[in-house]
């Protein structure tokens, strides 16, 4: 073995998130390791905790300061272009009138890019048509009864549902608790999809989400369609973000940028940079001049304006900064505590008593370490079981000498160097 190559190193599947939950990149260093071979991590948009080792000389960092273009006749390649972005405050479009989902701008960029024949991708993370229901009289949210999350209404096959455990349900016109009208809020790619057909009716739109993809005969059978020309705009979640090299693709837009960028989890800004960045690389792959909109109710927030500029290092910058003052990874290690039980207070007791015997771990080992919680999960119930979090919080120098005799109790799930939070 000579070589590892790891593509898109960021991604947060190469950890296993069952047990074993290992880090495929590390694994990969330790073969490398033992067969003394090298490890190639690739990314245009790198973990933060990646660059921070090449900036402490960790690993060795080669940059590639230009975007390959087509081969030209004489065989060699000329540098491409990156498309420009434009972010629209979708807070001044609403002062405007305009609350659909397509702003003015991003409405003329695809008729535009229809006039020409050429092909269009927008984004949105999140599938369904409304994702939220909401009783119009006492405000009761139509949600999962296992899990206490809202459910999500899927017009094509006209069911509510929970994208936590698969609960479905027929939707219902009055509120079951006070007999009020229910109303729909919230956006999926479904919604846009419709909203892009009453729009542009002459267009070829296809949805590719989890949902659509077994039905349009896979991965295969859709990109096949969008190569041949016989779709004018691809409306989906981050499956379309990368990886995809479009030749007539020339627009991208982001519908709702800030779908990720707060979330209770400290990565949130991460990804964001890193979808929005992903998703704008897939227009103009063949010639200059291809077009970004991206869409924010916080159009200032330094992932959204780094992104629109491509500038990684602008927003390792401040992202790195924000990590330092909070002390999250890199500057230190965290192993999450989970545990769940069908009763919450026996929940919430077992993680207090568990919460004593990591705080009792730390100061006998007299490390600089903290936790955070006990607390309710981000999804406080799932399945019908409550679930509650600690994190244990160290400085990476001496995470390791915590890790033996680390307390642990058959009923828990323990994930060190979690890569969500939620």
């Amino acid at each position: 073995l000579g070589l590892i190559v790891i593509d898109e190193e960021q991604e947060s599947a190469y950890k296993q998130e069952a047990t074993p939950r290992y880090q495929a990149r590390s694994l990969a260093e330790r073969l490398a390791l033992e067969h003394d071979a090298l490890v190639l991590l690739g990314s245009a948009t790198p973990s933060v905790e990646t660059y921070w080792r090449s900036e402490q000389d960790e690993i060795e960092r080669v940059e590639l300061t230009e975007r390959v273009g087509p081969a030209r006749s004489g065989g060699d390649r000329a540098a491409l272009a990156l498309p420009e972005v434009e972010i629209i405050d979708l807070r001044r479009e609403l002062h405007r009138g305009n609350a659909t989902l397509l702003s003015d701008p991003l409405h003329d960029l695809l008729h535009d890019t229809l006039r020409r024949g050429e092909q269009a991708m927008l984004l949105l993370n999140r599938r369904g048509m409304a994702t939220i229901v909401i009783c119009s009289s006492c405000g009761t949210t139509v949600q999962c009864p296992h899990c206490d999350i809202p459910l999500v209404y899927h017009q094509d096959r006209r069911i509510l549902l929970c994208h936590r455990c698969n609960y479905r349900t027929r939707p219902e016109q009055h509120c079951g608790v006070c007999g009020g009208l229910l109303d729909y809020f919230g956006a999926g790619t479904q919604r846009v999809e419709s909203e892009v057909k009453r729009a542009f009716p002459e267009a070829r739109v296809l949805r590719w989400d989890r949902d659509s993809v077994s039905r349009q005969g896979g991965h295969a059978r859709m990109l096949k369609a969008v190569e041949a020309g016989d779709v004018d705009i691809v409306v989906g979640t981050q499956m379309i973000a990368k990886g995809f090299d479009l030749p007539m693709v020339t627009a991208v837009g982001v519908i709702h940028a800030d779908a990720l960028l707060h979330l209770p989890d400290f990565r949130s800004a991460e990804r964001t940079f890193q979808l929005v960045t992903q998703v704008a690389g897939r227009a103009g792959r063949r010639t200059s001049g291809g077009r970004v909109i991206v869409q924010s109710y916080s159009p200032r927030h330094y992932a959204i304006t780094a992104a629109a500029r491509h500038d990684f290092r602008g927003f390792y910058e401040a992202e790195i900064a924000f990590r330092r003052r909070h002390r999250y990874p890199p500057f230190t290690r965290l192993a999450r505590y989970t545990v769940r039980h069908k009763d919450e207070e026996t929940c919430r007791e077992q993680c207090e008593e568990m919460a004593l015997r990591l705080a009792r771990h730390l100061d006998n080992l007299g490390v600089d370490g903290d936790l955070l919680g006990p607390a309710p999960a981000f999804t406080s119930k799932i399945r019908g079981e409550h679930q509650w979090q600690i994190v244990l919080r160290a400085k990476s120098d001496d995470f390791d000498c915590l890790l033996d005799g680390l307390p642990t109790h058959p009923a828990w799930t323990v994930d060190v160097d979690p890569q969500s939070m939620l």
